[in-house]
C-alpha cells in the first residue's frame, strides 16, 4: 500500500483542475500570470482607474497619470470608453533581467480592460 505522501496529489481534486502536482501548467505565453486579479469596477466609479506601484530602486515611470489624462483627452471617446484600469506595474527584476518585460501590455476579460505600464 502506498503511504500518504507518495498519494498527496490525489487527495481533494475539484473539477476543473490539473490533475498531477501543479495546479496552474506551465504555458510558453504565461496566460495564467496576467492581471485578472484586478476586480471589475462599479458602475458608478469613475473610469479609467489609475493604480501605481512604487518601482524597484533605479527605476521609474516616464509618464504620469496627469500625462495619461492629458492624451486620453486628445482621443475620440470610441477609442478609449471601453478602458477600465490603466496600471503602472512594478516589475520582477528577473523577469527584466531575462528580457521578458514589454514596454506596455493590454489585457481584457471579466469585466475589465487593462493598459499595464512597466517602468
Amino acid at each position: 500500500m502506498l503511504s500518504r505522501r507518495e498519494t498527496a496529489w490525489k487527495k481533494s481534486r475539484t473539477f476543473g483542475d490539473v490533475k498531477g502536482g501543479r495546479r496552474n501548467p506551465k504555458i510558453a505565453d504565461k496566460i495564467f500570470a496576467r492581471t485578472h486579479s484586478i476586480p471589475r469596477p462599479s458602475s458608478q466609479a469613475e473610469l479609467p482607474i489609475f493604480v501605481r506601484d512604487n518601482p524597484s530602486r533605479d527605476y521609474f515611470f516616464p509618464i504620469t497619470e496627469s500625462d495619461v489624462r492629458r492624451e486620453l483627452s486628445h482621443l475620440p471617446k470610441r477609442d478609449w470608453k471601453g478602458l477600465t484600469h490603466i496600471w503602472f506595474r512594478r516589475f520582477k527584476a528577473s523577469d527584466y533581467d531575462a528580457g521578458e518585460i514589454p514596454l506596455a501590455e493590454f489585457c481584457c476579460g471579466s469585466g475589465i480592460r487593462v493598459i499595464v505600464l512597466y517602468p
